[in-house]
C-alpha cells in the first residue's frame, strides 16, 4: 500500500510517467532499446487487463494503441515483432470492422522506421564485428553527423554509447582510451551545438564531459564559450561560476 507522505508517488500517473522517461531515454539504441519498451508495454498491458471500469479501459486501450503506433514509426531491430503485437492487440481490443484499415495504417508506419534503421544496419553490424571498437564508434558518428539531416536523437544516443565504452576501456587501463574519450565528449558537444539542441542540454553534457575528462583544455573552452554565448544573450538563469565549477570537479 502507497504510504500517505508520498503524494504522487508511485501513483499509475506517476509510474507511467517514470517508465516513459526511462524508455525514451533509450530509443536511440536502435539493437537494445526493445529491452527497456517490452518492458513498458508489458506494465501498459497488466494495468489495461486490470481495469474493470469500460470509460477507463477505452482510455487506456487508446493510450496503448498510440504507444505502439509511436513504436512503430522507430528505427529498431525488432520492428516485426511490434507489428505482429500491433496485429494481436488490434484483434483483442478493437472492433472487428476496424481491423484491416488499422493494419494498413500501421504497416505504413513501421516502413518509415524500416527505412531508418536499414540505413544504420551495417554500421550496427561493423560496431558489433569490431568489438565495439572506439574507431568503429568515431566511424558510425561520422556518418550520422555528415546526413543530410541528422537525427539529434540518434546522434546523441550513439555518442553515449562511444563515450561508455571509452571510459570503459579506460578504466581497464588501454593508452588509447582517454584521448578517445575526449574526442568523443569534444564531439557530442559540438553536435549538440550544431544542431541548436537547448543550451541547458549542452550545459549538462558540458558539465559531465568535465567531471569525466577534467584535464582536457578544449572541453574547458567549450564550456567557458557557452557561457559566454549565455550571458551575452543575457540568459535569466543563475550559472555556476568557473570558479565554483573547478572547485566541484577538482575537490
Amino acid at each position: 500500500m502507497k504510504p500517505t507522505d508520498l503524494g504522487e508517488m508511485f501513483t499509475t500517473g506517476w509510474t507511467r510517467e517514470a517508465i516513459t522517461e526511462v524508455v525514451n531515454k533509450g530509443i536511440g539504441h536502435l539493437t537494445q532499446s526493445h529491452l527497456l519498451w517490452d518492458k513498458q508495454l508489458e506494465w501498459e498491458m497488466e494495468m489495461l487487463e486490470s481495469t474493470t471500469d469500460d470509460g477507463n479501459k477505452f482510455e487506456m486501450v487508446e493510450y496503448v494503441q498510440r504507444v505502439l503506433s509511436d513504436r512503430l514509426r522507430q528505427p529498431h531491430t525488432n520492428s516485426q515483432d511490434t507489428l505482429q503485437t500491433y496485429s494481436t492487440f488490434t484483434t483483442n481490443h478493437k472492433p472487428p470492422d476496424q481491423y484491416e484499415a488499422l493494419l494498413v495504417a500501421a504497416s505504413k508506419l513501421r516502413s518509415q522506421g524500416q527505412r531508418a534503421f536499414e540505413r544504420r544496419e551495417n554500421l550496427e553490424a561493423a560496431l558489433e564485428q569490431s568489438g565495439f571498437s572506439p574507431e568503429a564508434y568515431a566511424h558510425y558518428l561520422t556518418v550520422e553527423r555528415r546526413a543530410k539531416h541528422p537525427d539529434t536523437l540518434i546522434v546523441s544516443t550513439t555518442y553515449e554509447r562511444a563515450i561508455a565504452e571509452a571510459a570503459k576501456r579506460r578504466f581497464k587501463g588501454e593508452v588509447a582510451a582517454e584521448q578517445m574519450l575526449r574526442m568523443f565528449w569534444a564531439g557530442y558537444c559540438d553536435a549538440l551545438r550544431i544542431l541548436d539542441v537547448a543550451w541547458d542540454t549542452q550545459l549538462t553534457i558540458l558539465k559531465r564531459a568535465i567531471r569525466s575528462v577534467p584535464g582536457s583544455g578544449e572541453i574547458w573552452a567549450r564550456h567557458i564559450r557557452l557561457r559566454e554565448r549565455l550571458e551575452d544573450a543575457e540568459v535569466e538563469e543563475e550559472l555556476e561560476s568557473i570558479e565554483g565549477t573547478l572547485t566541484r570537479v577538482y575537490s
